[in-house]
């Protein structure tokens, strides 16, 4: 049986896909507006909390965009050795060599003119001290904004 954590975009698709197919599933949204749309939508949905899960049920669990993966809700799954998809995994190659192109174009802000001028001191570039973690800033944030809308 499959377990899906989040019922976002992403946790909606699956669920309507495991129904597709007829493949049993448990799920679980911790925000209740969420859950009563879905009950009213005419799916039988099995809300189960990840905290009340039966892991000897389970044997894929999917956590979807928006749930972090050191969430405490989701340590039943780690101690029972389920295989967890990750969030990344949602993201197609092309939305991924996106946010690579666009990440690069934003993280090179420092060199454009007049700002090049401005940011030297002593011949480096402090904008250039920066730019590893705006790079890793950006990345989260844009694979975040994907996974979500």
């Amino acid at each position: 049986m499959k377990y899906i954590y989040g019922l976002n975009k992403s946790g909606l698709s699956l669920v309507t896909y495991l129904k597709s197919i007829n493949e049993k599933y448990y799920c679980w949204d911790d925000d209740e507006t969420i859950r009563e749309k879905l009950i009213k939508t005419n799916f039988k949905t099995n809300f189960i909390k990840p905290n009340h899960l039966d892991a000897k049920l389970v044997d894929e669990a999917f956590i979807t965009p928006g749930i972090s993966l050191q969430d405490k809700k989701i340590d039943i799954l780690k101690k029972n050795n389920i295989p967890q998809i990750s969030p990344d995994e949602f993201l197609t190659q092309d939305e991924m060599e996106i946010i690579q192109k666009s990440v690069y174009e934003l993280s090179d802000w420092y060199s454009k003119k007049p700002l090049n001028d401005i940011l030297m001191y002593n011949d480096v570039n402090l904008g250039s001290l920066v730019q590893a973690e705006l790079i890793n800033v950006l990345v989260n944030f844009l694979k975040n904004f994907y996974m979500l809308y």
